[in-house]
C-alpha cells in the first residue's frame, strides 16, 4: 500500500525574520513534505515567499494589535475571526502533521485553529527576549525552540530545547570568485567594501547614517565602495546619490539573494534583527551594530550582547547617540 505524502504547516509572517528562517527550517528538516505556508496579506511577505517551493500559501489579512487604539478593536477582532475559520478550513483539509511556528501575531488564529483540531504546534523563538506571540501560543505549544541558553529559562510550563539559528547558508556560500560581481557592478578590488543593512524591510536611520557618515568623512569616497540594502526608501534615488560622489554602489530594496553581498563586505552597518547577526557570524564578517531601542524592540539590544559576547572580535555594538557617526567614521578611515 502506497504510503500517504505527509504535510507540515508554517507560519511566519510581517518580516524576513519570521518567513526566512520558517521556509529555512522546512527546506532542511522538512524537505519531503508537502509545505502549507500561513503569512501576512502582505507585499514584503509576498515577495520573500513567491520563490519558495510551496504546494499552498495562504495570506491572512490581519491589522496589528491595537493596544492603544480602542476604536480598531472591533475591526481586529473581525479580521481574527475570518482568518480563524480560514486557518481551520484550511488545516482540517490538509492534515499537517504539525504547525511550526517563527513567530509574529499572524500565528494566534493559525495556532489557536490547530490546537483545536489537536495539531502539534512547535514554536522557534530566535530573539534573545521572546515575543509576545510566541509568550502566548507557548501555553498551547507541544515544544518551543529557543537559540539561547537564556531565553530556555523563561519556558518552564513546555518542552524546551535550545537550537542553533537556522541559517539559510551553506558553507559553499562563503567561498566566491569575485572578479564577475565587481565587472557587472563596476566595483573596484583596491576599495573596500561596504555593506548597509537594515533588514527585509531597511531602515531609514541607516540610510540617513550613511549620508551623514559621507558628509564628514571624505576617505569613504576615495576608499570604499558600498553595497546598500536601502529598503523602500523613496526619498533619495540612492544611485544617482552614489554616482554623483563617485562611489561604486549596488543598491537594492530587497533581495533573497544575498549571500554575495556578505561575502563581498569586508565591513557591515546594521540593526540588530536575531536573523541579520546570525547570518553575520556565519559569514564570519566584521560588523557595527546599532541596536534600535524602542518599547517594542528591546530584544534587538539583547540580541546585539549576546553575539558580541559569543563573537567579541566580529560584533562592536554601538549605542544610538550623537557620538556615534564620529566613531564609525573613525572606524572607516
Amino acid at each position: 500500500m502506497e504510503q500517504k505524502e505527509k504535510t507540515i504547516a508554517l507560519v511566519a509572517g510581517c518580516s524576513g525574520g519570521h518567513i526566512i528562517p520558517a521556509l529555512t527550517i522546512a527546506n532542511n528538516d522538512y524537505s519531503k513534505y508537502k509545505k502549507v505556508f500561513f503569512a501576512k496579506n502582505h507585499q514584503l511577505d509576498k515577495d520573500i515567499l513567491a520563490k519558495a517551493t510551496l504546494e499552498h500559501t495562504v495570506f491572512l489579512s490581519l491589522i496589528n494589535v491595537p493596544y492603544k487604539h480602542i476604536l480598531l478593536i472591533p475591526k481586529f477582532l473581525f479580521q481574527f475571526g475570518i482568518a480563524f475559520i480560514t486557518s481551520f478550513i484550511t488545516l482540517f483539509k490538509a492534515r499537517p502533521t504539525k504547525i511550526i511556528s517563527t513567530g509574529s501575531y499572524i500565528a494566534l488564529p493559525v495556532c489557536l485553529a490547530g490546537k483545536m483540531l489537536q495539531i502539534p504546534i512547535e514554536l522557534y523563538e530566535l530573539n534573545v527576549e521572546p515575543g509576545l506571540a510566541i509568550k502566548l501560543l507557548s501555553r498551547i505549544a507541544t515544544k518551543v525552540h529557543v537559540c539561547f541558553a537564556s531565553t530556555q529559562k523563561l519556558f518552564h510550563q513546555v518542552q524546551c530545547t535550545q537550537t542553533n539559528y537556522p541559517v539559510r547558508f551553506r558553507p559553499a556560500d562563503k567561498v566566491i570568485n569575485k572578479q564577475p560581481v565587481y565587472k557587472k557592478n563596476q566595483f573596484d578590488p583596491a576599495r573596500k567594501t561596504l555593506f548597509i543593512l537594515g533588514g527585509s524591510q531597511g531602515s531609514q536611520f541607516l540610510n540617513g547614517l550613511i549620508k551623514q557618515i559621507i558628509e564628514i568623512n571624505p576617505v569613504i569616497k576615495t576608499e570604499w565602495q558600498v553595497i546598500h540594502q536601502t529598503g523602500n526608501d523613496t526619498s533619495t534615488d540612492w544611485n544617482s546619490f552614489y554616482s554623483s560622489l563617485k562611489i561604486p554602489a549596488i543598491t537594492f530594496s530587497y533581495t533573497n539573494d544575498i549571500a554575495d553581498y556578505y561575502a563581498l563586505s569586508d565591513l557591515i552597518i546594521t540593526r540588530a534583527g536575531a536573523g541579520t547577526l546570525a547570518e553575520i557570524a556565519f559569514f564570519e564578517k566584521s560588523c557595527i551594530v546599532i541596536p534600535l531601542t524602542t518599547a517594542t524592540t528591546h530584544h534587538q539590544k539583547l540580541n546585539a550582547s549576546a553575539l558580541a559576547k559569543a563573537h567579541p572580535n566580529l560584533f562592536h555594538v554601538l549605542e544610538q547617540d550623537n557620538k556615534m557617526v564620529m566613531k564609525i567614521s573613525q572606524q572607516l578611515s
